[in-house]
């Protein structure tokens, strides 16, 4: 309900610094996961998606915009399957509909980096629900991009303070190199320093890799007796793990 308020009052904000006039009617261009490449339903993409139409029926009925209205229609919405291959082409697409103001979703990091530069060049405003990579933060890199949820650098070094409380000394530690994963495994590394955590095993791999590869790894924590695993990687990925 957090990220839902804050959702509407970024919508909310962009549209009344948008020199808007008398009962216009403003589209929103949607960037979902539905579902993975590989066909598994993403659920947390669809209440994404079902959180946007709720802030969008807040917007309209409120009458925080006065007669205005807003509203994001089913062709503008593209899933992009939580993958950065072509999602900076598809987000294209509809920043160059001249009736798009603002492109909403973006959850995924490696996707979203891709979708904020394509936003850089177009000067359409990008509101994320869910890309935490630590890149993101960048206010040069990035300056139509625009986030609802704590980025990496905030977070990821509280699971390192979880492990502290629960005196942990060796982890082995699992991410994907991904904008999210490689932007945590920063934030990890200065964190177990900190803490005098040891990373006994460290395994850094692309999305996606095949599950043969991920139990050849597990197996190894497991021969070194290693019992405690920290990960940062999307959702597909840990599920394998």
């Amino acid at each position: 309900m957090i990220y839902l308020n804050y959702f509407i009052l970024l919508i909310t904000g962009i549209l009344l610094s948008s020199n808007i006039s008398a009962e216009e009617i403003y589209d929103f261009g949607g960037m979902y996961t539905y579902h993975y490449r590989d066909g598994r339903y993403a659920d947390w993409g669809h209440y994404s998606l079902l959180a946007a139409h709720m802030a969008i029926k807040e917007i309209n009925q409120s009458g925080m915009i006065g007669d205005n209205k807003v509203r994001m229609k089913k062709e503008n919405i593209i899933d992009y399957h939580c993958w950065p291959e072509n999602a900076g082409l598809m987000a294209e697409t509809l920043m160059k509909k001249s009736n798009i103001l603002v492109i909403t979703g973006a959850d995924c990091s490696g996707p979203a980096v891709k979708i904020s530069e394509k936003a850089k060049i177009h000067r359409i405003p990008v509101i994320s629900n869910g890309a935490n990579a630590s890149n993101l933060s960048s206010i040069e890199d990035h300056p139509w991009f625009i986030r609802v949820v704590t980025p990496s650098e905030l977070y990821e070094r509280y699971l390192i303070d979880v492990a502290k409380q629960l005196k942990v000394l060796d982890i082995a530690y699992f991410f994907t190199t991904d904008a999210w994963g490689q932007g945590a495994s920063k934030v990890i590394h200065e964190a177990t320093k900190k803490n005098k955590i040891n990373i006994k095993k460290e395994y850094s791999y692309p999305r996606d890799t095949d599950q043969l590869t991920i139990d050849k790894f597990i197996k190894e924590v497991i021969d070194l007796k290693i019992q405690n695993i920290l990960i940062t990687a999307p959702t597909p990925d840990t599920v394998k793990l």
